[in-house]
C-alpha cells in the first residue's frame, strides 16, 4: 500500500524542507529547504564549487579580499649610472592607484661615487599623477627627499600616502648636486631598487599624513566635433555677397568685379564651452585638430587647388553686411581640389604653431577661408552653414 502523504515525489520534495533529527539553526544537524536553502556541519566537495557571491561575516567575499593588502604593485630594479652638475632623473616607475587605499613607495641601495666635497648631493622622489600623468621634470612635485647625501652614503626614501583620486601615479628618483661639482650614482651589490606597496583599503585619510590625488582630477581623454552655425561670404570692398552664393565660403580673386573675396564662419555661443576647454591645453596634449571643408568647384588661370586658411575670435554676432569680420589670415595654405574633407591643423609642415596656440589661448571663435598666395586669377566656393552634412565643421581630440 502506497504512502498518503510521501516527502517526495519522485524528484520533487513535497514539504518545506526535510532535516535531521538533531538540527538547530546555527549550531547542529542539517536541513535542505525547498527553496533552495540548506544549512550543513562540514562539506567536502570533490569537483568544482560555483558561487555567485561569498559572505563572511556580513561582508562581500569580494569586498573583503579587495580591501586586503595586494602588496607590491610596482618594482624597477638595476644600477642606474648617470652623472650631472645639476640635477638629473636617475630612475622610475608607474602604477595605477585607487581612491581610498594606502600605499608606501621606497628606494633603496643607491649611493654616489664621485664628489669633490663631502655632503654635496640629495636624492629626490618626485611624482605626477593623471591620465596618462605628465613627464616627470626638475619641477615635478617632491614627495621625499634625502638631505645631503656623502660619498658611499647609502639613500633610503620612504614616502606613505592615501590616495585621494583614481588614476595612473608616476614616480621617480633625481639626483641633485648641491654645490655644483660632477656626481654620479652607483648602485652596489644587486643594485638599487624603487617599490611602490599596496597596504590595501585605508578607513581614513588624516589631514598631514601625505595624500596625492585629493583635489587633483585625472585627466581625461576628451574628443568632440562642432559644427559652424554661420558663415557668410564678402566681396573685396568689404560688402557681402547678396547672390546665391551668400553663405558659402568664397576665397580668391576672379576677374568678375568682385575682388579679393573671403569667406568667414564662426560657432554657436553652445559651442563656447567647448571652445573655452581648449584654453590652456599643452599642445603636446593635442591629437587630432582638424578643420572640415567641402570643396564645390574652382575657377583659376595659372594656379588651381589651393586655399588659405586662417582662424579668427569674432564671434557670430558680427558678422553683418558692410564689416567683414577680423582676425589673422594666412596662416595655412593647404592643397584642396576635388571634394575636399578634413584638413590637419596641427603644428608641423606647412601648419604654424599659432594655428593651434590660438585655440589654446582662447582666441578661436570661428576660422576664414582667403584667396591663396599661389596665383591671384582663381577662386575657391566651398559648402557653408546651409550644406547639412558638408557644413564646415572642427574636430578636436586631446587630453585634459
Amino acid at each position: 500500500m502506497a504512502f498518503t502523504n510521501p516527502i517526495l515525489a519522485g524528484e520533487e520534495l513535497n514539504r518545506t524542507g526535510i532535516r535531521s533529527e538533531n538540527y538547530v539553526a546555527g549550531q547542529s544537524g542539517w536541513r535542505i529547504a525547498n527553496d533552495g536553502a540548506a544549512e550543513f556541519d562540514n562539506v567536502g566537495l570533490r569537483g568544482n564549487l560555483w558561487v555567485p557571491t561569498i559572505t563572511l561575516a556580513g561582508q562581500d567575499l569580494g569586498t573583503r579580499l579587495n580591501n586586503l593588502p595586494k602588496g607590491v604593485i610596482a618594482y624597477i630594479n638595476g644600477y642606474p649610472t648617470v652623472q650631472t652638475t645639476s640635477e638629473i632623473q636617475v630612475m622610475s616607475l608607474d602604477a595605477d592607484i585607487v581612491t581610498g587605499r594606502y600605499y608606501e613607495a621606497f628606494l633603496t641601495n643607491l649611493t654616489t661615487d664621485i664628489q669633490t666635497g663631502a655632503d654635496s648631493v640629495e636624492f629626490k622622489m618626485r611624482w605626477t599623477f593623471g591620465n596618462p600623468p605628465p613627464a616627470l621634470t626638475t619641477s615635478s612635485d617632491i614627495v621625499a627627499n634625502g638631505l645631503r647625501q656623502s660619498i658611499f652614503n647609502q639613500t633610503v626614501l620612504r614616502f606613505s600616502f592615501w590616495s585621494g583620486a583614481t588614476a595612473r601615479l608616476r614616480l621617480g628618483v633625481f639626483m641633485a648636486s648641491l654645490n655644483g661639482s660632477n656626481v654620479r650614482t652607483w648602485a652596489p651589490g644587486t643594485g638599487a631598487s624603487l617599490v611602490l606597496v599596496d597596504h590595501g583599503t585605508a578607513p581614513y585619510a588624516h589631514p598631514g599624513q601625505g595624500v596625492i590625488g585629493s583635489g587633483v582630477p585625472p585627466r581625461v581623454l576628451k574628443e568632440w566635433t562642432i559644427t559652424a552655425n554661420d558663415s557668410r561670404a564678402f566681396n573685396g570692398d568689404g560688402t557681402r555677397r547678396t547672390d546665391s552664393r551668400i553663405n558659402d565660403m568664397v576665397a580668391g580673386d576672379w576677374q568678375n568685379g568682385r575682388g579679393n573675396q573671403r569667406g568667414w564662419f564662426s560657432f554657436s555661443s553652445a559651442d563656447q564651452t567647448q571652445l573655452d576647454d581648449l584654453i590652456g591645453v599643452p599642445a603636446a596634449d593635442v591629437l587630432i585638430a582638424e578643420v572640415y571643408l567641402w570643396n564645390l568647384q574652382w575657377r583659376q588661370a595659372t594656379d588651381d587647388g589651393y586655399v588659405t586658411l586662417g582662424f579668427h575670435n569674432t564671434s557670430d554676432f558680427f558678422l553683418y553686411v558692410g564689416e567683414p569680420p577680423g582676425g589673422i589670415p594666412n596662416v595655412y595654405n593647404p592643397y584642396v581640389i576635388g571634394g575636399g574633407g578634413w584638413l590637419s591643423i596641427l603644428p608641423g609642415g606647412s601648419v604654424p604653431s599659432n594655428f593651434l596656440d590660438s585655440m589654446r589661448d582662447g582666441y578661436l571663435n570661428g576660422f576664414m577661408v582667403g584667396n591663396s598666395p599661389f596665383g591671384p586669377q582663381y577662386c575657391g566656393v566651398f559648402d557653408g552653414n546651409n550644406a547639412g552634412a558638408a557644413t564646415p565643421k572642427l574636430h578636436m581630440k586631446y587630453w585634459k
